[in-house]
């Protein structure tokens, strides 16, 4: 028995070389956060975080600077304390472990029977080691599709950085513009509070009239609960970026960069919709989905033959015999045709989803470019032209009704028609920088956008 068990285990030893041999190659590269920082053009510093995360980031690395965050900070911030995109960084390590799993060749397995004779005598032995003959028949194909979902599983990474990073900008858009409106609204309770003590003043002495006096007062009630009401948006805002950066129970007392009017943008519609067809990760990961679903399909032909083994058998009785050994099923019942329809239906659906992706992806691209030069032009039209025309009118307005040249009807409606500029070109302001943020978004990145037009690269580094 020991110069057959020794010749079983030869036998073995052999069929194992012979599966190694058939060497994988290594894995994909996929440094995430190196496309990361390349995609967004941020210096990120994002490292991967285990499972005991806490709530509210507070690294040493990671303390505002100062009294101020600036846009760049406040991105970088996003990106290194964001937990969605930490569940997608590790999503890309599960991946990487299938691709792994893929390149390991099946343990065998080792089978012994014993059979007693009735009345005496040796037992009769079987003993078989056998291993998965479709896993060595479907292997680089496996290979292959696990490869491809890796590789799927990195873009849906830079999918969530770029969302942090459009989310961490028009979140800081929203509550910078809230200062600008708060700014505006102290400047005209001082322009109210100078021209009520003129009407004061004026009706003391019998030359105006207690209506100027009581309608200027309830213009500043009035602009009182609009201040109150800009406050309490101005802390909503700021807890919400505080929540963006990762601080969700930290300061939000910092001074923010005012918004200003985004670069021209260079390049035509054309130029950036073929950016994004080229760069967004969503239409990467289709592509990679349909990829491995491809290697998925041409795998289920051999279904139909699931489960298979090939390996050694030996048997004693009495004497001890060796010999190969496959088990095959019969496709009586089950052809395989029901897999391999599945498979064909699956890889239908995904591609029916990458033509809709790329479809949305035109869409975002020519919105976001179409407002972002609207709105820009308007910016210019209004701080170049219109609102300077408007303060020299309010100024001579109120000069008019210090001078008594005029009434205060002449002074209100000039000084409304200033204001409601003012808020006008403000929220313009913030739609063209949304608009920025968005088209970058749309376009795959800062980094994809830069290649159509660096004028619209931000100052993201800090």
């Amino acid at each position: 028995m020991g110069h057959a068990r020794g010749r079983i285990v030869a036998l073995g030893l052999t069929l194992g070389a012979g599966l190694v041999a058939g060497c994988s190659s290594p894995l994909p590269r996929t440094d995430s956060i190196a496309g990361i920082d390349r995609a967004t053009l941020v210096d990120s510093a994002i490292e991967w975080t285990g499972a005991d995360a806490a709530v509210g980031a507070s690294d040493a690395k990671d303390q505002v600077t100062g009294e101020t965050l600036s846009l760049a900070a406040a991105t970088q911030l996003a990106l290194r304390n964001s937990q969605t995109l930490q569940a997608a960084l590790w999503r890309v390590r599960v991946a990487e472990a299938d691709a792994r799993q893929e390149r390991l060749l099946p343990n065998p397995v080792i089978a012994l029977t014993m059979r007693f004779v009735s009345g005496g005598g040796k037992p009769a032995v079987e003993a078989s080691v056998a291993g998965d003959l479709l896993s060595l028949l479907r292997r680089g194909r496996k290979i292959d599709a696990a490869d491809d979902r890796l590789r799927g599983a990195a873009a849906e990474a830079l999918k969530e950085a770029i969302d942090v990073t459009g989310e961490a900008q028009e979140q800081y858009v929203a509550a910078a513009v809230i200062e600008e409106e708060l700014t505006v609204l102290t400047e005209r309770r001082r322009l109210l509070d100078r021209v009520v003590d003129v009407a004061q003043r004026r009706f003391e002495a019998g030359e105006g009239t207690r209506l100027d006096v009581t309608t200027l007062e309830a213009q500043r009630l009035e602009l009182e609960a609009d201040a109150a009401d800009r406050q309490a948006e101005r802390v909503q805002a700021r807890i919400t970026l505080a929540r963006v950066i990762g601080r969700p129970a930290g300061r939000t007392d910092w001074r923010l960069e005012p918004v200003a009017n985004p670069d021209a943008v260079a390049g035509a519609e054309t130029d950036w919709i073929a950016a994004a067809i080229a760069a967004r990760p969503e239409l990467q990961s289709h592509r990679w989905e349909l990829a491995a679903l491809g290697e998925e399909q041409a795998l289920a032909k051999w279904n139909v033959f699931d489960p298979s083994e090939v390996g050694v058998m030996s048997q004693r009785d009495p004497d001890w015999q060796v010999g190969p050994s496959v088990s095959l099923p019969l496709p009586i019942f089950d052809n395989g045709q029901a897999k391999r329809d599945k498979a064909a239906a699956q890889r239908v659906a995904a591609a029916h989803a990458w033509v809709a992706t790329r479809r949305q992806v035109i869409e975002e691209v020519r919105k976001a470019y179409a407002t972002t030069l609207a709105t820009r032009a308007a910016v210019d039209h209004i701080s170049g032209k219109l609102l300077p025309l408007l303060q020299t009118r309010s100024e001579q307005a109120e000069a008019a009704y210090r001078a008594g040249e005029t009434d205060l009807t002449t002074f209100l409606l000039a000084e409304d028609t200033l204001q409601t500029t003012r808020f006008k070109l403000i929220e313009l302001k913030e739609k063209a920088a949304v608009a920025r943020v968005k088209l970058e978004r749309a376009t795959g990145g800062a980094g994809a956008a830069a290649t159509v037009s660096p004028a619209t690269r931000p100052a993201t580094r800090p």
